[in-house]
């Protein structure tokens, strides 16, 4: 009879030891955009090029010198593959090398960027460029996400590989008045201007799937705690919430048919 217990107990600690960890990931975001001016930190630095690990840093990479340890991007509930040295497309990856150990590893935090809304990486006249968000013009830091956990790889409703990341939103695009769509992601139609620009948005994920199976099941984002995923806001916030809150203010459709009907609810998009 105590073997519940003792598993609901060790769930709630990791579940606890997750959200330090989370915590300390935006707290380094906070120092990371109070030296660049309160600019979203970029996905990373070479948007319009192959990356490799000795070209390249990843959002991860570039807040470490913020953060306590390179562990806090872990959370100790994931317990799938191991996240450090793995096979990628870098072209000097070799065992042993530094370099791409730590960028590999990156690309499998456990804390999964919403960087579509907060540092889309958008193609302009045939060129990869990032498009940071200024923080200060977000009016409900209190509101938004920034982080959740996520899953690298989801097989028949089975995370492995460690984390994603980045994650993708359940929905983009909303009904303004007069029924036009309005593209909620590309800047600026993120702060509520415009119709859909000429922009082309970078998407590893269009949207969320509709099967279990599928990768992109959620965009990347993960329950790894009771049914509940741990969020970061962008006022360093920490908490965790069921699926149904995060995806809260959508109508999620596979590829991003459906609309968002309640902005105020929706916690991907800046208020």
């Amino acid at each position: 009879m105590l073997f519940p217990v003792f598993a609901s107990a060790k769930s709630a600690a990791l579940k606890t030891s997750c959200l330090s960890h989370f915590g300390n990931v935006g707290k380094a975001y906070t120092l990371y955009a109070s030296d660049y001016d309160d600019m979203a930190v970029i996905v990373n630095e070479c948007p319009g090029q192959t990356p490799n690990s000795r070209t390249d840093r990843t959002w991860v990479q570039l807040l470490l010198p913020y953060a306590p340890s390179f562990s806090i991007f872990h959370c100790p509930a994931d317990a799938t593959d191991d996240q450090g040295l793995q096979a990628s497309f870098d072209q000097d990856l070799v065992p042993g090398d530094l370099y791409s150990e730590y960028y590999t590893a990156s690309l499998r935090s456990d804390v999964g960027y919403n960087f579509q809304y907060l540092a889309p990486i958008v193609s302009v006249d045939g060129i990869w460029e990032a498009d940071p968000t200024d923080l200060s013009t977000i009016v409900r830091p209190g509101d938004m996400m920034m982080f959740a956990d996520s899953a690298w790889q989801v097989t028949n409703g089975v995370p492995s590989g460690g984390g994603s990341w980045l994650i993708s939103p359940p929905c983009r695009y909303a009904a303004a008045t007069g029924g036009q769509e309005v593209d909620t992601i590309t800047p600026p139609a993120a702060f509520g201007g415009i119709t859909r620009t000429s922009k082309v948005l970078f998407a590893p994920s269009v949207g969320w799937g509709d099967t279990q199976d599928a990768e992109n099941q959620y965009g990347g984002v993960w329950t790894r705690h009771q049914g509940e995923a741990n969020i970061v806001r962008i006022d360093g916030s920490a908490k965790a919430l069921t699926m149904d809150q995060i995806a809260s203010g959508c109508n999620v459709q596979p590829d991003w048919t459906g609309k968002i009907y309640d902005r105020g609810a929706y916690i991907w998009s800046p208020r």
